[in-house]
Formats: structure tokens, C-alpha cells, sequence
């Protein structure tokens, strides 16, 4: 089933709107949203999960920073942080009483830690071989998860051809659910045409990163191990 936040190549959306010399943030909350996501909210709580949670109409009704907002609100709910009735009250205070002083925490301390976690992600430890080399034909598969995962729909069930090896990341369909399970991530390219169909632009070529366990040879049976 086709979610909210997996719409690449559904019909009905439109062409994307490009904002020719857009600022990096249209307004200062934006950015606030931004430093809170990046030093403590997706360390706190699985960051995608929490976006994919969004109803599928506040989602698409969304702007990008918006999406990213309501999901600190569900992970900090969720994590314990702070309650729903907790959240409520204090969003209606300061909308009620706009001039009231924002509460802020200066412990250095804590700015460093969050810091040294935004920056100290380290490779995990794979000893395993990698299953495909750079020029080897591919297919991916076709994955109808409950949960999060990192290959789109229109990109299912198609051939490419690995671009490059990216490294070894835990694959992430399992670390939202707290499990570590380290995989080679490539870049496979794929043509245009046999994402889109006969409609798209015969010379362009689409590249995404796909960890091993969404890519099989191109005679194997698509099954789940």
C-alpha cells in the first residue's frame, strides 16, 4: 500500500515547484526546527519513523520544516520527553501571551554533548564480503514493509547497474526498530525509462543508494531470505 510520504511517480502531484535563489531558511523557526532535528531529535528517537507517523493529511498539507516539526513533537511524546497535555499547555501559552520569554537551558555542557553527537557518527564494523561489484547488473526488489524503509515504490522490482560502493551502514528498515544489522549501501543507476516508462527523457539516468538487502541478481527469485 502506497503511504503519504512514498509518492514518487504517482500521478495527480504535479511538477515540482523549483524557488530560484531560495534562502536556506524562508523563516527563523525553520532553522531553530533544523538545530533541534540535528543535535538531539534523531538522537533521541528514530527520526523517519516519527515523519512517516505524520496523518497523511497534515503530511502532504505540510511544508518540509513543518513535517520536520511535527515529528520532534510525536518522538518527544513518544520518547517521554515531555506529554501531549504538556506540549498543548505550553503551545497555548505562547499563543495566548505572545510576548511570554521563551524558556532556554545555557549549559555549555549539554551544547557540547549535542555537538559530539552530531559529528561522531562512526562506520560500523563489517566483516562480511560485499554480494555486488561497480558494473554488475541488478534488481531490486519488491518490499511492502509495515514499518520505515529507504527503497521507494517506484524504484521496486526494477534493473539497474551498481554505480559505486558507498560503505557499510546499519540498514535502516531495522535500526528504527532498534537493530543493528550492518550492510554494503551502493549507488545503482537506473534509466529513466525503466522507472517511468516509455515517457521519460531517453538520456537521463536516475541514482539512488540502496543498502544490499533491496538488491538481488537479475535471475534470482524475489523472495525474502
Amino acid at each position: 500500500m502506497r503511504r503519504a510520504h512514498d509518492v514518487g511517480g504517482a500521478p495527480g502531484f504535479g511538477p515540482i515547484a523549483i524557488e530560484k535563489n531560495a534562502p536556506v531558511f524562508h523563516e527563523e523557526w525553520e532553522g531553530r526546527v533544523f538545530g533541534m532535528m540535528t543535535t538531539i531529535g534523531h538522537r533521541t528517537f528514530p527520526m523517519r519513523p516519527a515523519i512517516e507517523s505524520i496523518d497523511p493529511a497534515t503530511y502532504l498539507a505540510s511544508s518540509y520544516y513543518q513535517k520536520w516539526l511535527n515529528a520532534l513533537e510525536i518522538g518527544f511524546v513518544q520518547s517521554g520527553t515531555f506529554t501531549d497535555d504538556e506540549l498543548g499547555n505550553r503551545v497555548e501559552l505562547h499563543r495566548t501571551n505572545p510576548d511570554t520569554p521563551v524558556s532556554q537551558n545555557h549549559d555549555s555542557g549539554l551544547t557540547h554533548a549535542a555537538r559530539e553527537n552530531r559529528y561522531s557518527q562512526r562506520s560500523p564494523k563489517y566483516d562480511g564480503n560485499t554480494a555486488f561489484s561497480v558494473g554488475d547488473s541488478v534488481l531490486t526488489r519488491h518490499i511492502d514493509p509495515s514499518g520505515h524503509t529507504r527503497i521507494p515504490r517506484y524504484a521496486q522490482g526494477k534493473h539497474g547497474t551498481v554505480h559505486a560502493l558507498r560503505g557499510v551502514y546499519d540498514l535502516l528498515d531495522l535500526k528504527v526498530q532498534g537493530v543493528r544489522k550492518p550492510e554494503p549501501v551502493y549507488t545503482v543507476s537506473f534509466d529513466a525509462r525503466e522507472l517511468w516508462g516509455d515517457e521519460a527523457e531517453s538520456s537521463q539516468r536516475v541514482y539512488i543508494d540502496l543498502w544490499e538487502s533491496y538488491l538481488l541478481l537479475p535471475n534470482q527469485s524475489d523472495k525474502a531470505p
